[in-house]
């Protein structure tokens, strides 16, 4: 009797150890094939994080939203701000304290607060900050994109897919290229 509750249990334990990263997987591709997909303006850097490996870190260019809504926001509070399409680029729209139902939103932190009586702008921490790549590649990667950094004329953003507040960053674009396909030239 024991070693099948004993067996049981470790059967659990097996089975929750491979739903559970099973579960954030498929979420994540989920928000990959079914989300909205976006272009974020990047300024992008590659540093190494001994736990996670190599990424690319993304800085983003249009952080900011206006706070028409007259809502007082505090450093790391957690808004949800929409999104439109401004000549191929994605740019905050609005600033809700709370999740609207009606419009796909995407869900931040807030940085800073301007409050003047003539603009009042909000600075948010965007959820998605790295783009992780094959360690073999990522240094590669690195000098590419040091190179076309300093050329003004390159352009170079984030494709993000955004789903009901959840974001993935699909891919990192220089020139029109995937950065994965960019490094291989």
């Amino acid at each position: 009797m024991k070693t099948k509750i004993i067996f049981l249990l470790f059967i659990a334990l097996v089975f929750v150890q491979w739903f559970v990263p099973a579960q954030m997987i498929y979420h994540q591709e989920d928000i990959l094939k079914t989300g909205k997909i976006y272009k974020f303006r990047v300024a992008p850097i590659d540093p190494y994080d001994a736990f996670r490996g190599k990424f690319i870190y993304l800085n983003f260019t249009d952080n900011q939203v206006d706070n028409n809504s007259n809502m007082n926001y505090e450093f790391n509070d957690v808004a949800f701000v929409t999104i439109k399409d401004s000549n191929g680029y994605a740019i905050l729209n609005s600033i809700y304290k709370e999740k609207p139902t009606d419009v796909n939103c995407l869900k931040v932190g807030v940085n800073t607060i301007f409050d003047s009586k003539i603009n009042k702008k909000v600075t948010v921490n965007f959820p998605f900050d790295r783009y992780y790549m094959n360690e073999f590649k990522a240094q590669k990667a690195e000098d590419v994109y040091t190179n076309a950094i300093r050329d003004l004329k390159q352009n170079i953003y984030a494709l993000v897919a955004v789903k009901d507040g959840d974001a993935v960053v699909k891919d990192v674009i220089i020139d029109n290229i995937s950065i994965a396909k960019y490094i291989q030239k």
